[in-house]
């Protein structure tokens, strides 16, 4: 899995006005609208269903996604707004 660098980043533009994604790995992704903008993007599936979490846009001062182990990413992505944890029965 290869990890994108500033310079790929910072040179990237929108395919044929169109919604680019660079990929980065594990689900985290940068996203470039039709207009240029760029925005830190993370996909994650919950109850099997898609989501998406915005990270913010790039350049990001000192909130940059934190590169790790995609496990890490996934513990840090917030809980769905309508879940409520399950309760486990005595001795389970």
């Amino acid at each position: 899995m290869s990890t994108l660098t500033d310079a790929q980043t910072r040179a990237a533009q929108p395919k044929a006005g169109k919604l680019t994604c660079l990929f980065d790995g594990g689900g985290l992704y940068l996203e470039i609208t039709k207009a240029g903008s760029k925005g830190w993007r993370f996909k994650y599936r919950y109850g099997g269903v898609e989501k998406r979490l915005s990270f913010g846009a790039y350049p990001l001062s000192t909130d940059q996604p934190e590169r790790g182990p995609p496990g890490r990413r996934r513990r840090q992505a917030p809980a769905h707004p309508g879940h409520r944890p399950q309760r486990r029965a005595p001795g389970q």
